[in-house]
């Protein structure tokens, strides 16, 4: 397993290394490369005998259905389909804003009345702060490579 691929930048030998690798593979032995970009490797072969899958930015991402089990099973929170919708156009569907929400929400829990209960509209706003810093620390990380 080769995680964080995309580090390694275009130039590089490492890419030609890799590619004599996979060709001689016998095939028992599987690769798995975890990169933001699709590699620069030639992979037309494994193409051509299905033995190349992809997982990209859509495959990550949840579903409205998936979020809204997500957050009650796990979070215990249920939403009305309105407020899917917001947590979905907030979210975009990405896991780590779900989980900063959820951190908010434990720390109201935490701090609130348990009689009280949880708002999803209020824990969503609330981290909106969270949600902005993470993707503004990872876009400045990517620019500084």
């Amino acid at each position: 397993m080769l995680d964080d691929y995309h580090h390694l930048g275009a130039e590089t030998p490492v890419h030609a290394i890799l590619d004599r690798l996979i060709a001689y593979l016998p095939d028992v032995v599987h690769i798995v490369i975890i990169s933001r970009e699709i590699p620069p490797l030639t992979l037309a072969r494994l193409r051509s005998q299905d033995s190349l899958s992809f997982i990209d930015r859509g495959d990550l991402l949840f579903t409205d259905n998936e979020t809204q089990e997500l957050l009650r099973k796990v979070f215990g929170l249920s939403l009305t389909p309105e407020q899917l919708r917001e947590y979905g156009e907030r979210t975009h569907g990405w896991i780590t804003a779900l989980q900063l929400v959820r951190q908010v929400a434990q720390r109201q829990v935490a701090s609130a009345a348990p009689e009280k209960g949880l708002d999803p509209l209020a824990v969503l706003h609330q981290s909106e702060r969270d949600i902005f810093e993470y993707f503004a620390e990872e876009v400045f990380a990517a620019e500084a490579r």
